[in-house]
């Protein structure tokens, strides 16, 4: 997302990361972090212990996918929802 601000669910995504120790929640806001690769959203994991869920423009989630997969993620751990603006 663009900026933090646009965020929805925050306290729940918290809560959850609280209360699953697996789950760790990472937002990752353009206007201040600019775009995400594969790398940092596995920094400190190994790729055969991820399972990513992301939600994003096809573009986006393309490229993240793409970049998982080289990092040795396997495709059957990622999942994304792609919504385009009209």
């Amino acid at each position: 997302m663009r900026r933090k601000e646009d965020a929805v669910y925050l306290d729940e995504f918290a809560a959850a990361a609280r209360s699953h120790l697996s789950f760790q929640f990472q937002l990752v806001c353009t206007d201040r972090d600019g775009l995400l690769a594969a790398e940092e959203a596995l920094t400190g994991r190994a790729a055969s212990d991820v399972w990513v869920d992301m939600c994003g423009p096809p573009p986006m989630t393309a490229a993240l996918a793409k970049g998982l997969a080289r990092a040795g993620v396997s495709p059957a751990c990622v999942r994304w929802e792609q919504f385009d603006i009209r």
